[in-house]
């Protein structure tokens, strides 16, 4: 689940085609200049509700631990990192892959996440 589910979302609440929708998502921030808000925390928060509900089967001791954000999808979104801190009840922190500019995403995913347990 990621951003093409929220524009999906957009698509279905506001009644436009994908591509408007896109461009709606992509001018969504602290000024909500399109109304998305409701739509997009709304969608936020079910993906924090299924990352809570796996990391409760797998050890609820990791909610004790700082989770990370990384690689340019869904903690590109403005306010992801605070509705999921909220949703988990954790600390959330974003971290960067200095080769982000030369990586694909799925890939400066990864390579933050070695920096970040590295540094």
């Amino acid at each position: 689940m990621g951003t093409a589910h929220v524009i999906d979302d957009i698509c279905l609440v506001k009644n436009v085609d994908y591509l408007t929708a896109k461009g709606m998502f992509d001018r969504y921030d602290s000024a909500d200049i399109d109304g998305i808000a409701e739509v997009v925390n709304a969608r936020l928060e079910d993906m924090g509700d299924q990352i809570k509900d796996i990391v409760y089967r797998l050890d609820l001791g990791l909610i004790k631990r700082p989770f990370y954000m990384c690689g340019g999808y869904i903690d590109a979104v403005y306010g992801a990192k605070e509705v999921f801190s909220k949703c988990l009840r954790a600390q959330f922190t974003e971290c960067m892959c200095p080769l982000y500019e030369i990586n694909p995403p799925d890939t400066t995913t990864r390579d933050a996440v070695i920096i970040s347990s590295l540094g």
